[in-house]
């Protein structure tokens, strides 16, 4: 494993200097620098700029060594979790997941795999009246929401019904465990009908038949137009073969049943299918205005764009496009058209206002910038808004810019240097030391389409903000003077 002990040996090593020159260079002290390489002790700028110097560290190195020397007296929760957050937003993991194997009880036992049942349930969806639903606790495992994903996405190409139900629990202490459960989650945005409801535990592990548990509810009409419902209950152990129970008895039924619906009491609502932009768009504005705030996205959100660009955008569009905006995205059948207007100016005024009383964090993407700059579309642009032109485009890019080098504003942003998001329709939001909102916006829906998800998590919004602000800034983010001749290059390319 690198850290700073390791950097420092290697450098010492290619470079043939031995500890003691090292020392006797660095004019520190031989114990400072035993508690700096073994980490019990944050080095001064002072000192890592004497490292830099004696060891001739390039760029990459430079930013190893400050990373590294942060390290000293930080939690490992928060280290873990750090790797998973990297995971999360810029790996993609191409890895194929394991079949589950199980035992199948239906009046005898057979042994069958967690695919073949789901592509049974598939060779079924094309029988009249066909419908299902299923019901998770937890089963948060590539194994298990990897197929489901692909069976639910075909069942959404045949229209017919269905409903996914998800009950999730999060851990009060486990960081990693947290973010891997949210990398796994994640996708299931994306499906229509699915609702994912969660609740806050010492531990997310356990041995019961309702740690990890499927619900599949089936039914169709057969060749004599006969109605027929099938109940799958599923238990997935992770250390023993896993069970498939198909119930006939309406007592083993209502067994499951109520002790599903017994557990389900214990969880609050995380996604939410409120797709007017309003709803969101109020929630957003009343955390800004009492958390700091970071923003994973490749490109500004629309609080980011100066008031003068929308004053603007306002005067060069028809009252009609306008007024189709508040139709689409605030309210129906809108007969004030004046006053509605002047709300909703004054909302972005609210959202602006707030990024100037609590300290905001964007963190965007070389190519989501670009995107932008070329195309004057945000990466969740709005269906009724036209793109901002080369003017506006230039405004908002040099207003992002000023406020990021002005040192008394409570704005600032980092641009990734090499690293895209594994999922360019993820927008993630964090409120420091409260929760997140997850967004997941795909091109292909208008933009009241989408809906979001919303966590209240002291503990994960830690591990986010902790990456945003240890992490990217040193080993994945441009210096800010790079960062700034980067945005100017766009300027002078799209913008005149």
């Amino acid at each position: 494993m690198k850290n700073i002990n390791t950097l420092i040996k290697n450098k010492l090593k290619e470079k043939k200097m031995s500890i003691d020159t090292f020392i006797s260079k660095s004019d520190m002290s031989k114990s400072t620098i035993y508690r700096v390489m073994k980490g019990y002790q944050k080095p001064s700028e002072e000192l890592i700029e004497k490292i830099i110097k004696i060891l001739n560290l390039n760029p990459l190195e430079q930013r190893e060594l400050r990373y590294y020397g942060n390290l000293a007296n930080t939690d490992e929760d928060i280290l873990s979790a750090r790797d998973e957050v990297l995971n999360l937003l810029y790996k993609s993991d191409t890895r194929e997941p394991d079949k589950i194997e199980l035992v199948y009880y239906d009046g005898e036992k057979y042994i069958h795999t967690f695919n073949k049942i789901l592509n049974n349930l598939l060779s079924l969806s094309g029988k009249d009246e066909f419908s299902c639903s299923f019901r998770l606790i937890n089963c948060c495992q590539d194994s298990i929401l990897e197929p489901l994903y692909t069976t639910i996405s075909q069942l959404m190409k045949t229209k017919k019904p269905y409903t996914i139900e998800h009950l999730v629990h999060f851990s009060t202490y486990n960081l990693k465990e947290n973010i891997m459960i949210l990398s796994e989650i994640i996708p299931l945005l994306a499906l229509d009908n699915y609702s994912v409801r969660y609740c806050e535990t010492d531990s997310t592990s356990g041995n019961s038949i309702f740690c990890d548990f499927l619900i599949i509810d089936y039914s169709y009409n057969d060749e004599s137009n006969k109605l027929v419902k099938t109940h799958l209950y599923i238990t997935f152990l992770r250390e023993h073969l896993s069970a498939c129970y198909v119930a006939d008895s309406e007592n083993i039924q209502d067994f499951f049943e109520r002790s599903y619906k017994s557990l389900q009491y214990e969880y609050r609502l995380a996604l939410n299918n409120q797709k007017k932009f309003e709803v969101l768009g109020v929630l957003f504005a009343e955390l800004e205005m009492t958390y700091d705030t970071i923003l994973f996205k490749p490109n500004p959100c629309y609080n980011r764009i100066p008031f003068s660009v929308y004053e603007s955008m306002k005067g060069r569009n028809s009252e009609e496009a306008v007024r189709y905006f508040m139709n689409s995205y605030l309210c129906d059948n809108v007969t004030d058209f004046e006053s509605q207007l002047n709300e909703l100016l004054t909302y972005i005024k609210v959202r602006i206002k707030a990024s100037f009383d609590k300290n905001q964090m964007d963190i965007f993407t070389r190519k989501g910038l670009e995107s932008f700059a070329s195309t004057g579309m945000l990466s969740d642009h709005l269906e009724a808004i036209p793109p901002f032109n080369a003017k506006e485009i230039k405004a908002t890019l040099e207003y992002i810019m000023s406020r990021d080098a002005d040192k008394k504003d409570t704005y600032n942003f980092y641009i990734m240097k090499n690293d895209e998001y594994s999922n360019e329709d993820l927008l993630i939001t964090v409120f420091k030391k409260h929760g997140l909102i997850i967004e997941y916006n795909n091109p292909k829906y208008k933009a009241n389409g989408a809906p979001y998800c919303f966590i209240e998590h002291q503990g994960i919004s830690t591990a986010f903000s902790d990456f945003a602000e240890n992490y990217v800034p040193i080993m994945l983010a441009m210096p800010q003077k790079e960062a700034h001749n980067f945005i100017n290059s766009l300027i002078e390319k799209y913008c005149y």
